[in-house]
């Protein structure tokens, strides 16, 4: 999931990057706290930073699981790669 979020980072331009970092932050630890509990189930409406301002970046999940632990994470906490 955090693969995600770098990708979104990516299309952004600077400008656009530079307003929303802290909202990035806190997306990105919501997120790993989320992993480290197996994920939360929808329906998720989150909007990041908290207090919600201006300029933000959302989470919505509408079906399914936000926040599940990467594979490649998951196989190196089991010892394998």
């Amino acid at each position: 999931m955090l693969n995600k979020v770098s990708e979104l980072e990516s299309k952004l331009t600077p400008e656009e990057l530079s307003d929303r970092i802290e909202a990035f932050s806190q997306l990105r630890a919501y997120l790993e706290r989320a992993a480290q509990s197996g994920g939360v189930p929808a329906y998720i409406d989150k909007h990041f930073p908290y207090p919600p301002q201006q300029i933000r970046v959302d989470l919505q999940v509408i079906t399914g699981k936000a926040g599940v632990p990467d594979k490649e994470s998951v196989e190196d906490k089991n010892g394998t790669v």
